[in-house]
């Protein structure tokens, strides 16, 4: 788990290496990419990732907002990142219209990177998250059967292991555990 949330870091990793300055807190934002972050629509939340100059003239098209792509302040990245403040305000001026469904199905059929922001029930209800077996049934002696994460290491080719043991029971292995550090420290 560690290892895949230091990967998340991956851009301000760079960025301290580059600069050597601690990255501060940007709330949904993305530190070098603009519009890339979560953005107020009629009844929710929806994340826009117009990574780039070519998806930001689409997504300003979908939004039927022209005056966004001519903006001078927006003409790059480097321009929205700058004035990331007035992008937000009004993009979400328009956003407000729709509902997330309806601009994912605009972003969609315009080739712009949207998605919702689900909650615990909608992750696990996703098809493609029970596809990849993300959440998985564990028996319990004492709790019966529970959901938990899957695991996200997937190997192409390789029969993925769906019975999971349940967690032992407090002190069950302490006496295996206790001689395999003990052998550990003296091997």
């Amino acid at each position: 788990m560690l290892d895949c949330q230091v990967q998340f870091l991956e851009d301000a990793i760079t960025a301290y290496a580059k600069t050597g300055q601690v990255p501060h807190p940007l709330g949904t934002r993305h530190p070098s990419i603009a519009p890339f972050q979560a953005f107020k629509a009629r009844d929710a939340f929806i994340i826009i990732a117009a990574a780039n100059d070519h998806l930001y003239r689409l997504m300003s098209k979908a939004m039927q907002r022209p005056d966004l792509a001519s903006d001078a302040r927006f003409a790059t990245n480097a321009l929205r990142n700058k004035n990331v403040d007035a992008l937000e305000t009004a993009m979400e001026e328009s956003l407000a219209a729709k509902t997330v469904a309806e601009w994912i199905m605009i972003f969609e059929q315009a080739g712009v990177p949207a998605a919702p922001i689900n909650n615990i029930a909608q992750i696990a209800a996703d098809p493609q998250v029970k596809i990849r077996n993300m959440v998985v049934s564990v028996k319990d002696p004492i709790a019966g059967e529970i959901s938990v994460a899957g695991n996200p290491i997937k190997v192409y080719g390789a029969t993925e292991n769906l019975n999971y043991a349940p967690p032992p029971e407090l002190d069950q292995q302490r006496a295996e555990n206790l001689a395999f550090l003990e052998q550990r420290h003296h091997g």
